[in-house]
């Protein structure tokens, strides 16, 4: 009886501290000791009591899980930044420019009936980089290929944030 007595005497010095993972208080009775492992009771991960004077602080007690989610999180960085400048480089529908110049050659040899010489080349080519360049220009500002950019560095910046929070979260864990 003596035993169990001890035990509600030392709860009696229940303390609170957050879980380093989801933030929610966490109830460190006083039988535990500078060292020793718990679970958070909402997110039950495993947390290292740490005991400085009279205050608590809970760490992470395995950092392992969360390096491996900070590698898989960049490697995403990696490829969705990769996608991002494939979409900047990429022609769109910028390229049909050169079908329409390829259309005003054909229409001038077959229905005008005549012979392709340098500056009907000439005129087919401005025609052309004019018409992609107007094109590409409309699908940059308007269309898809803004909302796919739009999209790409959105993820990038919200990976970012979570790689940079699972970082301060294995810095402090790791002290």
């Amino acid at each position: 009886m003596a035993q169990k007595s001890k035990l509600v005497q030392t709860d009696k010095f229940v303390t609170h501290a957050r879980c380093p993972n989801c933030r929610d208080n966490v109830d460190v009775g006083g039988r535990y000791a500078h060292g020793d492992q718990m679970q958070c009771s909402n997110c039950h991960s495993g947390l290292k009591v740490v005991r400085q004077g009279n205050s608590v602080r809970l760490l992470i007690a395995d950092l392992a899980p969360l390096r491996e989610e900070l590698k898989a999180l960049n490697k995403r960085i990696f490829d969705v930044d990769r996608e991002l400048a494939r979409a900047r480089a990429s022609w769109g529908i910028g390229i049909n420019g050169l079908g329409v110049g390829v259309v005003y050659v054909l229409v001038k040899v077959a229905l005008e009936e005549q012979t392709i010489d340098r500056t009907m080349i000439a005129v087919a080519v401005a025609i052309s980089v004019a018409v992609g360049l107007v094109l590409e220009g409309a699908n940059y500002t308007f269309l898809a290929k803004r909302r796919q950019m739009n999209e790409l560095s959105e993820e990038i910046a919200s990976l970012r944030a979570e790689a940079k929070a699972l970082q301060q979260k294995i810095k402090e864990s790791s002290r």
